[in-house]
């Protein structure tokens, strides 16, 4: 049987580690897996799945050497394990292409280690990348490189990357990993918000491309004083002073939630569960977990018109689009989307739901990596 490693350190960090559990079931039904990253072994993860935790938790105030030997010390630790265990395949996460990232690839290929690498993000979004480094990871270190998408791999072709070497597995969606435990109701309570207002969500991290400023500016217009956004996620490399800022500008305090944090993933549960409308409002984007995470609760989702979304969304029928990076386009669309009849909305939910079954499922991307090993 062959054997196959994921070797991940961003894990639950992030919500890596639902992508981990998630692709591990499927592919565990046809071929030997482990999993490596910075999270133990969970219910949801099928036994037959081998788990071990190798990236320690993170300090409070970590400085910059304590992220770097939390970096390569778990790869280390990692790339150890599964040669103790006679694996010779690896998927490996991509979010960036710099310095540190080549410095673990060319580790990989010394435990002679075949690399697939996932490259979730084609280009990174911090502007650290370094195009030599790009093109000698994907061109000459890596054995595969899959995407996610349609949109991806026509990046990636405009490297000149081999076609051949390209796979598109498609990212799958979370229905298992929804706790349907959770009522609105306990979520109103334990959030602490009233079943008066209609709730907007924005989830996830916050980064420049990611449009928040698009939709506290579009919010604004709806001047609609029954409605509240919530904005839930961490800041990564950007400066929130800006969103308050507009927040202010527009005298928006007393109708914006800030949960600007690390957000649990009960946290999670709930916000997702008390919102009537996800917007994902990027101005640029590979791929969005957030998306499908969204479409599997289900929920009602509004995204900016990007190809990667358009590959997901068809408008009006499992979720709704605006034009990317227009506030005017993205005020209107949620005012008609507010409007809509208890029956139209469930309509789209059920096919928000549909389109994670019967496409985003995990059962493709497992089998896409097992036919190109």
């Amino acid at each position: 049987m062959n054997k196959i490693a994921i070797i991940d350190h961003v894990g639950n960090k992030s919500g890596m580690d639902f992508y981990d559990i998630s692709l591990a079931n499927e592919l565990c039904n046809n071929v030997d897996v482990s999993i490596f990253s910075n999270f133990e072994t969970t219910n949801s993860l099928n036994t037959k799945v081998y788990n071990k935790k190798v990236f320690n938790k993170k300090k409070a105030n970590e400085t910059k050497l304590d992220k770097i030997i939390y970096f390569f010390l778990g790869h280390f630790k990692a790339f150890i394990n599964t040669k103790k265990r006679g694996i010779k395949t690896v998927l490996l996460h991509s979010f960036s292409y710099e310095i540190k990232d080549v410095l673990i690839y060319i580790i990989a290929k010394l435990f002679r280690f075949r690399i697939y690498l996932i490259a979730h993000d084609v280009s990174g979004f911090a502007n650290s990348d370094n195009q030599k480094i790009k093109l000698l990871i994907l061109k000459n270190i890596t054995t595969k490189v899959l995407v996610h998408n349609e949109f991806s791999r026509k990046e990636l072709l405009k490297e000149n990357l081999n076609e051949n070497k390209i796979i598109t597995i498609r990212h799958g969606g979370y229905i298992d990993q929804v706790n349907s435990n959770i009522s609105s109701q306990e979520a109103f309570s334990v959030l602490n918000l009233s079943k008066d207002y209609k709730y907007i969500l924005f989830f996830g991290q916050i980064k420049e491309v990611k449009g928040l400023d698009v939709l506290i500016k579009a919010f604004h217009l709806l001047n609609n004083n029954k409605t509240k956004l919530i904005i839930a996620g961490k800041v990564w490399k950007d400066d929130f002073g800006k969103y308050q800022d507009l927040i202010n500008q527009y005298n928006l305090l007393d109708k914006v939630i800030l949960h600007t944090r690390f957000i649990t993933d009960s946290e999670k549960d709930m916000f997702f569960k008390i919102s009537d409308l996800v917007v994902i409002p990027y101005k640029k984007i590979y791929q969005s977990g957030v998306l499908l995470t969204a479409l599997s609760y289900p929920s009602i989702v509004l995204c900016s018109n990007l190809e990667p979304n358009k590959e997901v969304i068809i408008d009006n029928e499992n979720g709704f689009l605006f034009d990317s990076n227009n506030s005017q386009s993205l005020s209107e669309k949620i005012d008609y989307i507010l409007k809509l009849s208890t029956q139209e909305k469930k309509i789209t939910k059920d096919n928000a739901l549909k389109t994670i079954k019967y496409k985003f499922n995990w059962q493709y991307p497992a089998s896409q990596i097992i036919k190109n090993l």
